[in-house]
């Protein structure tokens, strides 16, 4: 019924752990790092996390995205049936019957392919299946071994191979990593992807409610998919576009039990304060027989006039007409010389053009930096909220695109009203890949070495071996965490070339005139 009132295309809190709408959160985006270092180099690695973090959803994230190169088996322990630990492998990998797991991984390496297992609820596994497991990773080659095994559980997976009969074991895991809770900023954009995944861009839980989340939930992805949905529905029962602070608080207390008393400064900053009032109360009654009237003090504070009024009238009523997110990406859409499609989810409409949607919650200089337009989100103290299209940045002046026109400001005036969300559109590699490795296919490999010439202004040559090196020194010039695999990050640095005529902040718009079909330009003060 929500899903109506909102007008989504998809319901965006679902407890399935559905890989799409997994949101890398630092935690998350860090164990992803882990998985695949030990893809990449074979071995066992550990991924704990307490109950409702999103193991599971990252495993399949990482099913769903290993590429070609990858050969990868999902199993959920306990493994009860009569069946044993090897066929239950051999029958996730998707094995004949006739066909040994060794001589399977000795296949894949020869295809120079990477076998991974992944076993999810591994504190479940049985002491000798562990033994079986650590067994299977003596199957190796002279530089590698055959097969990664990333056993992903609960805490007690920790204390199971704390067992001295398991030293063995221990001894094997290369990697460890625990699956953090979200921070309050962290549950802030989580909410807000799962709600863009499912066609909203418009903030439908103030900052309060984001507050009240976190600390119902403890920052447990599971638990605050549960809250936000009960929250959805209170909303739309009561045909409300925001949840507020109060009423999530009630929405929370059905889902969860529990009853938010606040943040544990504001519940001591007021017992205090409420101590200081009584306190100072009963020594004037005391000494004086009446209470102490406040000091009065007349405080001057500088008023900044407009230079132009009627500019500044002008640009108030444009932002009126700028509240819906929608305006702003059909905008952003005709930079890239696109008709504003009716889809629910443009993004993905996307696709077939070899463009996708990339969104952001860093400051506006990390924002600049990538040098593609954007829908990004201001909020100004008298009119509010409303999105625009950063469309130039040039000299320490922007322009936004809103109401078909364009406003030039200044990035100071521009800092102080961005609230950390912003959303472009970038071009993929002609093969639509999101991430490349020196073992992805040539055509991957050639693109990325093309443009890490242009970028590095030296030549990149595209044999493997060269490559990882060559990602490396970009990550690193562009200050990004460095690991040789061309991630959606990379990739769209890589991707925004001078030789490629695409919409860039420091550039021309080649769509311009579909972008402001009536522009005229502006200056706010």
């Amino acid at each position: 019924m929500y899903q109506d009132f909102f007008a989504l295309s998809a319901a965006p809190f679902t407890l399935s752990p559905d890989p799409d709408y997994l949101y890398l959160s630092p935690s998350h985006r860090e164990a992803l790092n882990h998985v695949h270092r030990t893809m990449d180099s074979g071995g066992f690695m550990t991924l704990i996390g307490s109950p409702g973090t999103g193991k599971t959803t990252l495993a399949r994230y990482v099913c769903l995205h290993a590429g070609v190169e990858m050969e990868t088996a999902y199993l959920i322990a306990p493994l009860t049936s009569h069946t044993t630990l090897m066929e239950h492998i051999c029958h996730a990998f998707h094995l004949p019957a006739e066909m040994q797991l060794e001589t399977f991984l000795r296949h894949t390496h020869r295809a120079k392919k990477h076998a991974v297992l992944l076993i999810d609820e591994a504190q479940h596994l049985a002491l000798p299946q562990l033994e079986a497991l650590c067994a299977l990773t003596n199957i190796e080659t002279n530089d590698r071994k055959l097969l990664s095994i990333i056993l992903i559980g609960q805490p007690a997976l920790t204390e199971h191979l704390r067992d001295a009969r398991l030293n063995q074991v221990r001894q094997r895991v290369t990697a460890s990593f625990f699956l953090a809770p979200l921070c309050e900023e962290e549950v802030d954009a989580a909410v807000r992807f799962r709600l863009q995944k499912s066609g909203c861009l418009h903030p439908i839980f103030s900052r309060g409610a984001i507050s009240v989340i976190t600390r119902t939930s403890q920052g447990i992805p599971r638990i605050i998919n549960r809250m936000c949905e009960q929250m959805l529905v209170d909303a739309a029962l009561a045909r409300r576009w925001r949840v507020s602070s109060s009423q999530a608080a009630d929405a929370a207390h059905k889902v969860s039990g529990r009853v938010d008393m606040g943040g544990v400064s504001g519940v001591f900053t007021f017992a205090v304060v409420c101590m200081v009032v009584f306190a100072t109360g009963w020594l004037g009654w005391k000494q004086w027989g009446w209470l102490p009237a406040p000091e009065v003090k007349t405080v001057k504070v500088p008023v900044s006039v407009a230079p132009d009024p009627q500019a500044q009238k002008l640009f108030d009523g444009s932002v009126n007409k700028a509240r819906n997110p929608n305006d702003a990406f059909s905008l952003l859409l005709a930079t890239w010389g696109y008709d504003s499609a009716d889809d629910a989810a443009p993004c993905e409409a996307l696709s077939p053009a070899g463009l996708r949607c990339f969104r952001s919650f860093e400051s506006l200089n990390e924002v600049i930096a990538l040098n593609y337009p954007a829908v990004i989100q201001l909020k100004d103290k008298t009119l509010g909220h409303w999105f625009a299209v950063l469309s130039h940045v040039a000299e320490g002046k922007a322009s936004l695109l809103f109401d078909n026109q364009e406003w030039e400001v200044s990035l100071d005036w521009l800092n102080q009203r961005f609230q950390k969300d912003a959303t472009l559109i970038w071009r993929l590699p002609d093969s639509g890949a999101t991430r490349v490795t020196h073992r992805s296919p040539a055509e991957d490999i050639q693109w990325v070495s093309s443009r890490l010439t242009t970028a590095l202004k030296t030549p990149v040559s595209d044999k493997n071996s060269k490559i990882q090196a060559g990602i490396l020194a970009f990550q690193k010039q562009q200050r990004l965490p460095a690991d040789g695999i061309a991630g959606e990050q990379t990739l769209i640095r890589l991707s925004n070339q001078p030789d490629q005529n695409i919409p860039t902040l420091d550039g021309a718009i080649p769509a311009r005139e579909q972008a402001t079909r009536h522009s005229s330009q502006q200056e706010t003060p």
